[in-house]
């Protein structure tokens, strides 16, 4: 059993470049998202979403991959033992 939390933050920067290239990301690898939260701020520039992941490491590998050549996002990757 995976004794671990893997957390991805992602800042959205430019939702009117990222956001179906990024929605059709999460959804192609929503096997490896346990949870996903979205965080609006009217107050600040740009949303974030922070998903919890788990599963196989090859799909989580390749979603972050994927994610990191997105343009217009920021991904932060957290891995906590």
């Amino acid at each position: 059993m995976d004794q671990s939390y893997r957390i991805v933050g992602i800042l959205v920067k430019e939702p009117k470049k990222a956001g179906t290239e990024l929605q059709n990301i999460l959804t192609a690898y929503g096997c490896v998202i346990r949870s996903r939260l979205g965080i609006n701020n009217d107050k600040f520039k740009g949303d974030i979403i922070i998903l919890d992941i788990t599963g196989d490491e090859k799909e989580i590998e390749l979603l972050i991959n994927k994610l990191n050549n997105l343009k217009g996002i920021e991904v932060h990757y957290m891995n906590f033992n």
